[in-house]
């Protein structure tokens, strides 16, 4: 029997590469979900034959035509109960469905008629083609986690395509948010200990951050097509509705009004340097409208609510350091009202979001992060840290996880005084090593944003297949490699016929 492999293929190029160069070395039968509400990118998926899909399902073909009718509750009920899913802690953590939406306000009916046709949807697909493998990229929306969630919970073997945190090094896991236990020392050689981990940090967001959405040039003529475009997916698309060119044209204009004053209301009123002389523990703000925050960490929306009970659980003689996310400038800053309350409160500065992170880290006496890679860097620079939610993909001693916000005063005081081993550090990084694979995903989305979509301005563009097939070539080395590291995986998976939180492969 061949494997049967579904993929979920998203914006990006990465999966389809993926099942573009699979193909050529493992023989199994592919399947397809495209998750592309984009009209013109959506032509050349229907009509690309350089991937064998067997079938392919167009996601947003199936969902989001809103009847006035209500939802079938009985239905809804049985999906939580089968797959022991939480529906409404999804989607209502999903960027289309709460505040954060500007463009449209769905009600509850709407929401509910929604997830009862992606339900169905998903158990149509499954119970037709009973895959064995679900190759896909992370979670990032209410849609996608929900059909990882019933995949997992059907037994099928899914892989994910998971960033380590350590370098441009990618893992495969089967368990999104999830820790696997750190191998003991007695599984490494001393010289396999004997290392510098700093040399294994590399932060490429800084290269994504500083070149995606750039050029004048180039906004200008994503913004005369999208003028000129058909933009008929304000209607057949959830995920578009009330996205008029009126209103896009306004809200683009005053995101960047807004932008330019927060950024020169930070450049005159935040440091980037430590002005306090007190010791302080150091809190890292996690970058908002995001996977990490609203479907890793669902309970802790609201950055500034924690901020003040991180403030009320600080031992005398300690102040909290805050810095925002520098991918915020992706978002327009957050807003001067908001920095504003933060810097009222007591105990608190608010330091820059672009002061160098490295050196805030090893100024301070202990980091706080929801789930953020801080902790790990924390790690590395012998500091302590206290994280919300499972962070990484091992667990690491000197990472305090609290459970509840009531524990933050004991773990505070705890954790001042714990003492970072520099061979967990090793055991950590090496076991990333020895579970991953060097893929250059950044530059290749980057890439792929400046062939294909005026540097991320303009998603609504066609592929033309030859462009396509040029793009892929020219990373070939990078899927080739990637390809091979997944059917590994595949063959283990076969093997043990169990699931592990990471697949060691090498």
């Amino acid at each position: 029997m061949k494997d049967r492999i579904l993929f979920w293929l998203d914006t990006g190029l990465v999966y389809y590469g993926i099942a573009y160069f699979l193909n050529k070395q493992h023989d199994c039968e592919l399947f397809s979900i495209v998750d592309n509400a984009q009209g013109k990118t959506k032509k050349f998926f229907k009509t690309q034959k350089l991937v064998p899909f067997k079938k392919t399902w167009h996601f947003y073909d199936y969902t989001g035509e809103i009847q006035d009718k209500p939802a079938d509750m009985e239905y809804l009920s049985s999906v939580e109960k089968k797959y022991e899913i939480n529906l409404w802690l999804i989607a209502l953590n999903d960027r289309m469905f709460n505040e954060v939406n500007e463009y449209y306000k769905f009600s509850s009916d709407e929401i509910l008629l929604i997830l009862e046709q992606e339900c169905r949807l998903f158990e149509k697909i499954l119970d037709e083609i009973k895959p064995d493998f679900l190759l896909m990229p992370p979670t990032h929306q209410q849609h996608n986690h929900i059909f990882y969630q019933i995949c997992k919970a059907r037994g099928i073997h899914v892989l994910i395509g998971a960033q380590s945190r350590i370098g441009m090094r990618l893992l495969i896991s089967d368990k999104m948010d999830k820790l696997r236990p750190l191998p003991p020392l007695s599984d490494f050689k001393d010289e396999e200990l004997n290392f510098n981990p700093e040399e294994y940090l590399w932060n490429s967001n800084k290269k994504f951050r500083d070149k995606f959405v750039t050029g004048k040039k180039k906004l200008v003529r994503a913004a005369s097509s999208y003028l000129l475009s058909d933009n008929s997916n304000v209607k057949t698309h959830y995920s578009y509705y009330g996205r008029n060119k009126t209103k896009v044209l306004f809200k683009t204009i005053s995101y960047r009004l807004k932008h330019r004053m927060r950024e020169s209301f930070m450049n005159k009123n935040l440091n980037r340097q430590v002005e306090t002389e007190s010791p302080f523990i150091y809190f890292p703000l996690t970058q908002e409208i995001e996977r990490a925050l609203f479907i890793g960490a669902p309970f802790y929306l609201n950055q500034f609510e924690l901020i003040k009970n991180v403030v009320k659980s600080l031992p005398i003689g300690y102040n909290l350091v805050v810095k925002d996310h520098p991918q915020m400038k992706h978002r327009g800053w957050r807003s001067v009202s908001e920095m504003k309350k933060i810097m009222n409160i007591p105990n608190v500065e608010l330091v820059h979001p672009l002061s160098d992170s490295v050196e805030l880290i090893k100024k301070s006496s202990l980091v706080f992060t929801i789930n953020g890679s801080t902790s790990i860097e924390a790690a590395i620079y012998q500091k302590p840290s206290i994280i919300l939610e499972d962070t990484g993909h091992f667990e690491l001693p000197s990472m305090y996880k609290v459970n509840s916000l009531n524990e933050l005063p004991d773990a505070m005081k705890t954790c001042l005084h714990k003492k970072v081993n520099p061979k967990d550090v090793m055991r950590y990084v090496k076991s990333i090593e020895k579970n991953s694979i060097i893929f250059e995903d950044q530059e290749i989305l980057l890439r792929y944003l400046n062939l294909f979509h005026d540097s991320g301005y303009l998603a609504n563009k066609e592929l033309p297949i030859e462009k396509v097939k040029s793009f892929l070539e020219e990373y070939k080395t990078n899927f080739d490699n990637f390809a091979a590291f997944h059917i590994k995986a595949i063959k283990k998976h076969l093997k043990n016929n169990k699931f592990s939180t990471t697949i060691a492969v090498k």
